[in-house]
């Protein structure tokens, strides 16, 4: 069962990228990281999508801590988190617009994590690096 979320899940994401990448801005890219998981067996997703959305899924067993994506850009720390917090339910977090500032040939680093609360400490956070 919780192998199917997760594919559901990933499913949405990978849908979301694809309907996103037809009206690419600046630089396309599209990919997903995922944390490691809780004790509870709950885990965050992390996607960017087409160069312009950042997404945080919460996913796995219901654990109570809440999902956290992390995008840097060309090593630079940029304030972009996008954060789940209603549950392990297969919805997504709104997607953070972050286009106007990533060029085609910048490097990013995208980050998933798991936290307790809005001021914990990310935790089982697990990176994916590349270039768009």
């Amino acid at each position: 069962m919780a192998a199917r979320r997760f594919a559901t899940a990933i499913g949405m994401v990978i849908a979301l990228f694809t309907a996103a990448a037809l009206a690419a801005p600046v630089a396309s890219a599209s990919t997903v990281v995922s944390s490691g998981s809780s004790a509870k067996g709950g885990y965050g997703v992390a996607g960017f999508t087409d160069g312009a959305h950042l997404y945080a899924c919460d996913e796995g067993k219901p654990d109570g801590m809440r999902a956290m994506a992390f995008l840097w850009v060309s090593g630079h720390t940029k304030a972009v988190v996008a954060q789940d917090f209603n549950g392990s339910n297969a919805e997504c977090s709104d997607p953070y617009l972050v286009v106007d500032w990533i060029e085609v040939g910048t490097s990013y680093r995208l980050e998933a994590c798991i936290q307790d609360g809005a001021s914990g400490t990310p935790q089982k956070c697990r990176s994916k690096y590349g270039v768009f």
